[in-house]
């Protein structure tokens, strides 16, 4: 999965909202759920699975809402 993706996901299906952070990080906001830091060193790198499943966890979505999200399709 893309980072540009994931983060377009977020934002279009569960209201999350994505910023800049310190350099080049990324931070993610999800009302009522923590804030989760994404590293962002290369331009639309691929990420990996477990940090995947540890930024939904963090954001409060559950991975089957995450999966009937995503195979919906569209960008």
């Amino acid at each position: 999965l893309r980072f540009s993706r994931l983060t377009r996901h977020l934002a279009r299906w569960f209201g999350c909202e994505v910023e800049s952070g310190k350099g080049s990080e990324i931070t993610v906001f999800r009302p009522g759920h923590r804030i989760f830091t994404l590293g962002r060193h290369k331009a639309d790198f691929d990420v990996h699975p477990g940090l995947v499943r540890r930024l939904l966890r963090r954001l409060g979505i559950p991975p089957r809402e995450w999966v009937a999200a995503v195979g919906r399709g569209g960008s």
